[in-house]
């Protein structure tokens, strides 16, 4: 088994970017960290320079347009609104801090040692701990970190602050990004990206104390991923390179390998992102055994399992797991993980709250215990209006989720009075719109008539030509976003000009052409366009967006751009969890969300939903049947149909792309697929992207970085580590 060096071209650099940020990420497996050069974004509104990229860093083509900063004319005594600033100059390397000789803990801990309720410290963490560098200081333990959220269905959000990978990324204070080995002490990938073997830290535990072993692996594989009841077809949540995942074995106690049946060279990438968690929002390929074991039908005592799936009201025991309420973080506060709060209230529409987990496994470099923070708890809130009372109130101790950037002026106005700072990140996404070509009726039948008229190109060109995206950016993000397709951020490794401009211009006459060209020259009394079927033609917004927010006002502007040339549209708001179910049974018409995740762009699978024709997770039954004819709910495609064989040949080359363990030759491949998907087929609808992403921190809050990245890829607040916050009085 051979380990990749660092000097390797696979290992990531930071290209240099204009706008939101880009960072490419390591690949070859290492038992030391891989450095990632430093970006260089939007200048700040100061009077010092920003310092330039380094020489190893790829510059953004020097005749690429530069997208405007300047915003709107302000008042002299209101705040201006920012841009994405360039990050200071910080060290181009990782280096973890050196071993401690000895070990402390929180005194609530040290209490419950002393009354031998809890093992001593140092039986608590593992043989050879992570030792986590600290942004400005050594914490103190004790207080509790106020968040908001908007109950169950915004678990992700309070995923970000827990989630512990293999492995991650570590960025210093707007400086380098570095992918570096976390649960797991090391790994190491053969030569043609088919083997991975994961070595970890021995004596690890999991937060009820059992140790962390190679079996939680292999009975992950075994009883989970192979069992068709659980991931029929070996479907299952968050695993690319599906069907050829070929095994998962044990090598010894403390590794074990995965195996592919395909090259798999970029699945480091996807491990930061949690490809392949064994429990929605746990580790990488690996789950508590020893405690789901009593609720798996092959294991659990019959009569345990049914009278609990009657206790929960479900109707099977599978539903128990794969973001029920067993397998899921937020739902099950006696599941067994491994980041450093564990849950002790679940989610639900009040307040959830998590403790400190006394296994954590990561201590400071003066061998203090993670993390230093007591509890976290996290406020239920319905609308924007009421968390912006919230935060202006200085209720909330660090939050960038949620946080509107049309709010910037407010929030900075009352920073004194609510005693924080608003910080600003980068994002590396856009907004915009997903079309599902193939939608199902009422009875969830395809639904022929609509599928005859949306799968086509020109009308996603058409509904992308009638958005006037200049006046989108300019009403709700005073000027600060970029108008554009919903493609790669400036920067990013796959960035090309023609992607941000296909089909972006505002042209609603060709627009109106195009669909007259379709069949849909003839309207109804009122106006709308009727399709050839007499029915009138519509489209449903099925969205999750909080009254009072962008999104909201979004999607209105939306709805008025898409009725201006005859389709009628209704905003469909309902609750996170019910959009889900909606947009992952593939009953959707148009669903909203971000194209996230172009800085690393084989990062995980989301361009497969592209190029299935609708963006990021979102998928439809022609593209399920593309990716995997098992899938329940695949929809073989009509023979010879120009969209979905154009999806096929994306497909084959995304696949290629992901299997590279070279990253300049997959990124260059992988640019070939989206040819095809912003170029040729258009299968996307952008609006705005590359904005700046404004928080609020409290001035009690400490060791919270003033850049980072906000982006789905890296975990969001995760870049901030957590674990070394603190709260000083």
């Amino acid at each position: 088994m051979k380990t990749i060096k660092t000097s390797r071209r696979q290992f990531l650099r930071l290209t240099a970017i204009t706008g939101a940020g880009a960072l490419l990420a390591a690949c070859g497996g290492t038992p030391t960290a891989t450095p990632v050069p430093p970006t260089a974004t939007k200048p700040a509104p100061t009077n010092t320079p920003a310092p330039a990229a380094p020489t190893a860093t790829k510059a953004a083509p020097t005749n690429t347009p530069v997208p405007p900063t300047a915003t709107k004319a302000a008042p002299t005594n209101t705040p201006v609104p920012p841009t994405a600033t360039k990050a200071p100059a910080a060290p181009t390397t990782y280096k973890e801090p050196p071993m401690p000789t000895k070990f402390s803990e929180a005194p609530a801990l040290a209490e419950l040692v002393k009354a031998g309720k809890l093992p001593p410290v140092e039986q608590r963490l593992p043989k050879k701990p992570k030792v986590l560098p600290v942004y400005e200081k050594i914490g103190k333990y004790g207080g509790t970190w106020r968040r908001a959220y908007k109950g169950v269905s915004d678990r992700f959000g309070v995923h970000t602050t827990i989630c512990d990978h293999l492995l991650e990324m570590w960025q210093p204070d707007g400086g380098s990004i570095t992918m570096i080995p976390n649960v797991c002490e090391s790994y190491t990938v053969n030569a043609n990206g088919t083997e991975f073997v994961w070595n970890l830290r021995e004596g690890h535990k999991w937060s009820d104390g059992t140790e962390l072993t190679s079996e939680n692996a292999v009975w992950w594989y075994k009883n989970i991923y192979l069992n068709e009841e659980l991931a029929p077809g070996r479907l299952y949540d968050n695993v690319r390179q599906q069907k050829d995942l070929a095994s998962i074995e044990a090598k010894g106690k403390y590794s074990f390998v995965c195996k592919y049946n395909k090259p798999n060279g970029t699945l480091p990438l996807g491990v930061v992102r949690g490809e392949a968690w064994g429990v929605i929002g746990g580790l990488n390929f690996m789950v508590p055994s020893h405690y789901l074991a009593k609720f798996h039908k092959a294991f659990a005592d019959p009569k345990f399992l049914d009278d609990t799936v009657a206790r929960l009201k479900l109707q099977s025991w599978k539903q128990l797991f794969i973001g029920g309420p067993i397998d899921m973080f937020a739902l099950n506060p006696d599941l067994p993980i491994v980041g450093p709060w564990v849950t002790k209230v679940p989610a639900s529409s009040t307040t959830m709250v998590q403790e400190r987990n006394p296994y954590y496994f990561q201590v400071d470099p003066n061998g203090n215990q993670l993390p230093y923070i007591d509890k976290i708890e996290h406020a239920y809130f319905e609308n924007q209006e009421s968390f912006n009372l919230m935060l202006i109130g200085g209720q909330i101790d660090c939050q960038f989720r949620h946080v509107q950037l049309k709010d910037y002026t407010l929030l900075k106005q009352n920073e004194a009075k609510g005693n924080y700072k608003v910080y600003v990140w980068n994002d590396d996404g856009n907004y915009g719109y997903s079309l599902n070509p193939c939608p199902r009726d009422e009875n969830n039948k395809l639904d022929e008539a609509q599928t005859a008229i949306v799968s086509k190109k020109d009308f996603r060109v058409a509904l992308n030509l009638a958005i006037n995206r200049k006046e989108v950016n300019e009403l709700l993000f005073n000027g600060l976003g970029v108008p554009r397709q919903g493609s790669p951020v400036h920067g990013s490794p796959v960035w090309k000009k023609e992607y941000d401009e296909a089909f972006a211009q505002y042209d609603p006459a060709q627009a109106n052409k195009l669909l007259d060209g379709l069949g849909l020259d003839k309207r109804g009394p009122d106006g709308f366009r009727l399709r050839p079927d007499g029915k009138t033609m519509a489209l449903r917004l099925d969205v999750d967006t909080a009254p009072g927010s962008i999104d909201a006002d979004m999607h209105q502007l939306v709805k008025g751009y898409w009725e201006k040339i005859g389709i009628k549209v209704t905003v469909n708001s309902m609750e996170r969890s019910l959009r889900e179910t909606v947009q992952f049974s593939d009953r959707y018409s148009v669903v909203y969300g971000s194209y996230g995740n172009t800085a690393l762009p084989l990062s995980y699978d989301a361009w497969h939903g592209t190029i299935g024709m609708a963006a990021g997770t979102t998928s439809s039954g022609w593209a399920r049947w593309i990716r995997n004819k098992a899938d329940p709910l695949a929809i073989e495609p009509p023979a010879g149909y120009a969209e979905t064989e154009a999806a096929k040949k994306a497909y084959a080359i995304i696949e290629e792309a992901y299997g590279m363990s070279d990253l300049d030759k997959a990124h260059k491949r992988l640019m070939d697929a989206l040819d095809i998907c912003y170029l040729q087929q258009c299968w996307s609808i952008g609006i705005c992207g590359e904005n700046p992403v404004p928080g609020v921190v409290t001035n009690r809050m400490k060791n919270v970085p003033k850049k980072a990245f906000f982006t789905n890829a890296m975990m969001r607040i995760n870049m901030a580590q957590p674990a070394q916050m603190f709260i000083e009085e």
